[in-house]
Parts: C-alpha cells; sequence; structure tokens
C-alpha cells in the first residue's frame, strides 16, 4: 500500500489505529507483546518512505518512542537500525524552520525517542543547541506535575524524566536546565526546589503497583543524584530537612513492603541513588 496516495478515510483510520496501539502501550509492560507483531518493522518501514502523510509520519514517531521506553523496545529498534533510519528522517522531513504546532510535537517526540534510543555518554551534550527541546522537557515536566493525575495531553509525567536521566550524564545539560531552562507557572522558587517536591510526592510508590509511579520515582532519584555531584546545587539540597528525611527512609528502608520494580539499565534503583545522593551530599548517617 502506497500511504501517500491512499485517502483521507483510509489515512484516518490507520491514524486511529496508531493513536489506539500507542495509548496501549503507554502501560510498558506490554510492549514485548507489541514487538512479537512485528510493530519495529513496519514502523520504521514508513518513516523510511520519502512522501508519507504528517499524520502518520507524527503517529509512526510516537509509536517508535512508545517501544523505546522499554529496555526489548530499546533493544529491537537498535538491531532493526532504527538511529539510522531516524536520523535520516531527520534529514529528509524535520525542517528545523517551520513553526507549527503539531510539527513541534513531532520534533519533541522524536528527540526524546533519540534520546532514549542513545547511549547516555554518545547524546550530544551541547546545551546550546538543545535548548530548545530541554525548555520542552522541562515545561511539560511542569504541566503534568501540577495535574491530579500527573498527565498532561498525551504524557504521564514519568517520560520527560526518564529522557532526563539520560541527558542529565551531561555537565552543561544538568547546569542549563536548573538555572537557565525557560519554563512558566512554576509554583516552587528553583528547579531543584521543584525535583525535591516530586520526590516526596511520589514517596510511596515502591509500595503500591502503579508501574509508571515507580518509574517516576526510579528517575527522579536518578537525576537528584546526578545533580547533587555539583557543589553549585549542595547547599539547596541539604537545606530541606523534609527532603532529606525522604532520602535517607529511601535510602534505609529494607523493601519489605515494596512490590517488584522494573529498572532501566541506565538508571540505579531508588535504595541505591538515594544512598548516591546522601553521600555526595555527606549526609550518608542513618536518618
Amino acid at each position: 500500500m502506497n500511504l501517500s496516495e491512499t485517502n483521507n478515510d483510509i489515512q484516518l483510520t490507520m491514524v486511529e489505529i496508531l493513536e489506539f496501539i500507542w495509548t496501549l502501550v503507554d502501560n510498558t509492560i506490554l510492549i514485548p507483546q507489541l514487538l512479537k507483531a512485528n510493530c519495529v518493522a513496519f514502523t520504521l518501514k514508513w518513516i523510511s518512505m520519502k512522501e508519507l502523510p504528517f499524520a502518520i509520519q507524527r503517529a509512526s514517531i510516537r509509536l517508535l518512542y512508545n517501544m523505546a521506553r522499554h529496555e526489548k523496545g530499546c533493544d529491537a529498534l537498535k538491531g532493526a537500525d532504527a538511529l539510522r533510519l531516524l536520523q535520516e528522517f531527520k534529514q529528509r522531513t524535520l525542517d528545523p524552520t517551520v513553526d507549527d504546532t503539531a510539527y513541534e510535537d513531532m520534533r519533541l517526540l522524536f528527540s526524546m525517542a533519540l534520546a532514549l534510543l542513545t547511549e547516555p555518554k554518545e547524546i550530544k551534550s551541547d546545551a546550546k543547541s538543545l535548548r530548545k527541546v530541554l525548555d520542552k522537557l522541562m515545561q511539560m515536566t511542569v504541566n503534568t506535575a501540577q495535574k491530579k493525575n500527573h498527565k498532561y495531553g498525551d504524557f504521564d509525567i514519568s517520560e520527560p524524566l526518564v529522557v532526563f536521566t539520560k541527558l542529565f550524564v551531561h555537565d552543561d545539560i544538568v547546569h542549563y536546565c536548573v538555572k537557565e531552562s525557560q519554563v512558566k507557572n512554576m509554583k516552587v522558587p528553583s528547579k531543584i526546589a521543584f525535583f525535591c517536591d516530586l520526590v516526596m510526592q511520589f514517596r510511596g510508590a515502591l509500595a503500591n503497583d502503579d508501574e509508571l509511579d515507580q518509574l517516576t520515582l526510579t528517575a527522579l532519584m536518578n537525576i537528584i543524584w546526578s545533580i547533587s555531584f555539583h557543589d553549585d546545587y549542595v547547599n539547596e539540597l541539604k537545606s530541606s530537612a523534609k527532603f532529606l528525611i525522604t532520602v535517607k527512609s529511601l535510602a534505609n528502608d529494607d523493601g519489605e513492603a515494596w512490590v517488584e520494580q522494573y529498572v532501566p539499565k541506565h538508571m540505579s534503583s531508588v535504595k541505591k541513588a538515594a544512598a548516591g545522593i546522601l553521600w555526595n551530599l555527606d549526609e550518608n548517617n542513618p536518618g
């Protein structure tokens, strides 16, 4: 089937099917089932087409991004040469001069997928070139944090946070996000206070079976661990007694009440990240 020549009704049906699938796999535990259906191969084939309707382009990138959120999805995509195909898609399709909300959303999805598929140290570390993406990721995190269900649009709060765990291995990206990123409607005085408050909100995530809440807490702890390596931010991290008590409890908890947790391989467990934070803050005594 030539997707560029299909009529609008067929295109709309295809987009609706893709949207249904990506909504289904928002719960990453279902992604291995999607891989068995050979979803990687046909989605990569679609983004390789030169003439593809925008709606299907965006839906395909969103689906690839969702698959990349799971370790098995990452492995399958890498094995299918997804990084090369995505770079070709970028050169062919992602015109940086186009100023359109839907187009901007697709560029952001592309950047998030690329970050998840790339080893942290191989990710481009120039914060200046990533400024727009970093601003959008920070704004997405703030927007989702202010919703009762921690979802904003198509995104759960865990999604930008997981991407940040990959990006925060680079010092200049940490500094940009913490000090300079352009964010509206943030209700706390600093980005560090924002991340710390989120940790306290998700403190109980490992005692329930909500996979996304668990992933959110894990990502937050890894993000703050990365921040805690920088002397510029140590005093602020230490200034909140409530935050320190929370981190100490996570470091010292024996885990008996915790449910089994999926931890992506590029992240450390909550307990290990908590211990690392306390060590960097010179607070590694039992709390």
